[in-house]
């Protein structure tokens, strides 16, 4: 049934007016010296809070250093030019939506996000909050919601300052962060200037073999660099609780890397080749975002708009050290994308209310020339009509119920083949405190995971050293739909008293129609890499997270943490009508963490394990991931009232990244075995407050 939105404008009309001069209770963000373990316990919804302190502990430069060591997220290793694919509970697919200050990133473009606000200094973060499972305000498209809430102008002149140098993998790091604030009780304003350069240094061997009598052994070896700058000023003005304030941003960052390629062939010693690869990228990113908040007679008023461009061109060189032939390819990419968002929040009795209307458009145009192939030109647009109403509904002291429907309006197309699918998704969830220190939560709701533009388009990505079933192409695919998803959680959390700690157990089940895949078919000469709909997939687990303040126990200043992931899946293939495991989910995802505070001096340390990953698919593939640590630590000293200097590590033990690949088909088989070796990265940061 297609409701038009006018019709639900005028229901939330009549709802606010009837809540008369109720007065509403205002939605504020913990700051650094606030228990963030209260405001968990609190919270109508399931969700674990990362605070301004637990940020700082990270030792982390960038907001993307902060997004790699979340709990319970899973980056994998970060690319060539810095960004990260995340995912969590074991789902290889868009399984990590991101929010910045209530708005939404469309999937597809975190690399974007990553690549922009992501090389954003961690301090200009306020608080993150991790959201598990589907509601009204942040929808189901995604298991996991990481909300990036970042920080607001202080009301009095202010200097942050950081300057961070060091290696990673024998590269120099850099970065030069100067925040400059100011302002009075009606105008405050801040200046963030931020400049960035990261070396990434790489290093690939790979074993390649086949029923046919191949074998080679490649070696890649090489660094990329980037070079980044940004200016993100943040003005506000103010009038008692109302307020408006403006956030531009201006990035631009240049990149590029230099590779050499050795191909060994041991089964036939002539075609063995040496190769120099270059590669050039450069990326533009402009945006103006505003916000209001405005308070009347009891009800919050309040709006964003947002409008970016973004251009990337990318080129890559291939020089054959023997025959000196040359390939190259090079594309280039312009966007445009737009937001806006006008939400009501209100109380009538025991109900606090929030109703929201949103709209987001992005348009997209991109060229590509390769030696040897004709120029294609793409082209993509997408625009989603959101709208929803949410009700916290306090039933007793202990019980609070919260009741939502959302409503989502997509269409979009890709050279011309247009699709548009709407959907009302439901959510319901609960909170219950039957006994002092005990929380009860269970959620339900439902989602729409629209496909990303570049699972649509024809647009290849060509495999470079070889063509297999395990080095396919990558293109899209036109016809991908949807998937559509029913989400549970239920979750038992028992709090320490004096807000000591928590520890929460929650179990999952989410149901996905449709469900999305990656599969590789031989199309005319080439193998290709498409994403297909599946079929009806199930994904199930349970996660167990604690914090701990170890001051009551008699070790004062000591904060210890965990978080494990244990994932089960099962797809109903109907191409091969049976029943398998869904493709790259881990055994299990462990992360943990120490911090120790004392009157001069702090550190600390952190690990992030994956453990094996296993994918079959009968008769055509088998692949295998070794599990995987990464231990990051810092300590910090206080120099005086203003400084402090921060030594930090990150993979400390060099972790690598080895996988194991086999393909078959009749008469036919491959295999591929891919070792990426790990770089620590070591900094000393000076950083200062006044």
């Amino acid at each position: 049934m297609k409701t038009p939105l006018p019709v639900l404008l005028l229901a939330l009309t009549a709802s606010v007016q009837a809540a008369g001069e109720q007065v509403l209770k205002e939605i504020t963000v913990t700051s650094a010296g606030m228990n963030d373990v209260d405001e968990r316990k609190q919270a109508a919804t399931q969700k674990i809070i990362i605070n301004r302190q637990d940020i700082e502990n990270m030792g982390a430069l960038t907001i993307n250093d902060v997004l790699g060591k979340l709990p319970g997220i899973d980056v994998g290793t970060p690319t060539s030019d810095g960004t990260l694919a995340t995912r969590s509970r074991g789902m290889a697919r868009d399984s990590v939506q991101i929010v910045i200050d209530g708005e939404r990133v469309p999937p597809g473009h975190n690399r974007m996000v990553q690549g922009t606000v992501g090389r954003l200094p961690s301090g200009e973060l306020r608080q993150i909050e991790i959201v598990r499972g589907s509601s009204a305000e942040f929808g189901g498209s995604a298991p996991v919601t990481v909300h990036l809430i970042l920080d607001k102008p202080m009301s009095r002149e202010s200097t942050d300052a950081k300057i961070a140098m060091g290696v990673r993998g024998g590269e120099p790091v850099l970065q030069a962060n100067v925040t400059k604030g100011g302002g009075d009780k009606t105008f405050s304003w801040s200046l963030p200037v931020t400049f960035n350069h990261n070396g990434m240094p790489s290093d690939r061997q790979t074993g390649r073999s086949d029923s046919a009598g191949v074998r080679q052994d490649d070696h890649a070896e090489g660094n990329h660099a980037s070079d980044s700058f940004s200016i993100s000023p943040r003005l506000t003005w103010k009038s008692d609780r109302d307020n408006l304030t403006l956030n531009p941003l201006v990035f631009r960052s240049y990149g590029k890397g230099e590779s050499d390629f050795t191909r060994t062939d041991i089964a036939v010693p002539a075609s063995s080749y040496a190769r120099r690869d270059d590669d050039r990228l450069r990326r533009a990113y402009d945006r103006m975002r505003a916000t209001a908040e405005v308070f009347r007679q009891g009800v919050k008023y309040s709006g964003r708009a947002m409008v970016s461009s973004s251009e990337q061109g990318s080129r890559a060189k291939r020089t054959n050290q023997a025959t000196q032939a040359v390939s190259e390819d090079e594309s280039h990419r312009e966007a445009l994308d737009t937001d806006a968002a006008f939400r009501i929040d209100w109380t009538a009795g025991k109900h606090v209310l929030a109703a929201n209307l949103e709209h987001a458009g992005h348009k997209s145009d991109e060229r590509l020339d390769s030696t040897g192939y004709a120029t294609e030109t793409h082209e993509s647009w997408e625009r989603q009509w959101s709208a929803w109403i949410q009700d916290e509904w306090s039933l007793s002291p202990a019980t609070t119920l919260t009741l939502g429907m959302r409503g989502e309006f997509l269409k979009y197309a890709v050279d011309g083949a247009s699709q548009d699918h709407q959907r009302w998704l439901p959510s319901v969830a609960v909170r219950w405190e039957p006994v002092q220190h005990w929380v009860l939560r269970s959620s339900l709701g439902a989602g729409l995971k629209a496909p990303r533009l570049d699972e649509l388009t024809n647009q290849p990505v060509r495999s470079v050293n070889a063509n297999t079933p395990l080095e396919p192409d990558q293109r899209g695919n036109p016809n991908l739909r949807p998937e559509r998803s029913v989400n549970f959680e239920a979750v038992v959390e028992r709090y320490l008293p004096n807000d000591a700690g928590v520890f929460g157990v929650n179990a999952y089940l989410r149901r996905t129609e449709d469900f999305t895949e990656r599969r590789v078919e031989l199309e005319g000469a080439r193998w290709v890499d498409r994403p297909w709909n599946e079929g009806t997939a199930h994904h199930w687990g349970v996660e167990f997270d604690g914090k701990l303040r170890t001051d009551g126990l008699g070790w004062r200043g000591a904060t210890l943490r965990a978080h494990l992931t244990l994932p089960h899946s099962r797809v109903q293939d109907e191409r091969l009508g049976l029943r398998r495991a869904a493709r790259e989910q881990p055994r299990y995802i462990l992360s943990a963490g120490f911090d120790q505070t004392l009157a001069e001096m702090s550190f600390g340390a952190s690990m992030q394990h994956n453990g094996r990953v296993r994918t079959r698919t009968p008769g055509e593939q088998e692949f295998e991931t070794g599990s995987r640590t990464v231990v990051n630590v810092y300590a910090l000293k206080k120099l005086d009232a203003t400084w402090n200097l921060r030594l930090s590590g990150d993979n400390l033990f060099r972790a690598k990244a080895r996988r194991q690949q086999d393909a078959f088909a009749p008469g036919s088989s491959w295999s591929l075995v891919t070792t990426d070796e790990g770089a620590r990265t070591v900094l000393l940061s000076l950083e200062g407050k006044w």
